[in-house]
């Protein structure tokens, strides 16, 4: 069974690179809304541009409180609904995996999970 995503509203993190940008092109492709939510003020602004009027920046700073509590508020200004929600923000500290005690990354990650 297929369900098409027509007038969908869709929310990606990270959207401005990646796996959160292929994801974007994939749902406008589909005629879905997206709302790019990333941190990257200048490149997100410049890949929705690119990308069309179905694409909507939303700078959010996902490691910010405030910056987190306003972003779906700030969404519903512009759009009635959210349909689907894709957490796909993550970060890369730096160095070998074997070389770690976790704790940056764990918690750069839960902050980022938690908080999205």
């Amino acid at each position: 069974m297929s369900e098409s995503l027509k007038g969908k509203v869709a929310v990606v993190t990270g959207a401005a690179s990646g796996i959160g940008l292929a994801t974007t092109k994939l749902l406008i492709e589909a005629d879905v809304k997206v709302f790019m939510v990333d941190w990257d003020e200048k490149t997100v602004r410049d890949k929705s541009k690119d990308l069309g009027e179905n694409a909507i920046p939303q700078i959010t700073n996902l490691l910010d409180v405030e910056s987190c509590a306003a972003m779906i508020p700030e969404i519903l200004e512009k759009t009635d609904k959210i349909d689907i929600l894709h957490c796909n923000a993550g970060t890369y500290i730096g160095g070998n995996l074997d070389e770690t005690d976790g704790q940056p990354l764990t918690g750069c990650s839960t902050s980022i999970s938690m908080q999205s």
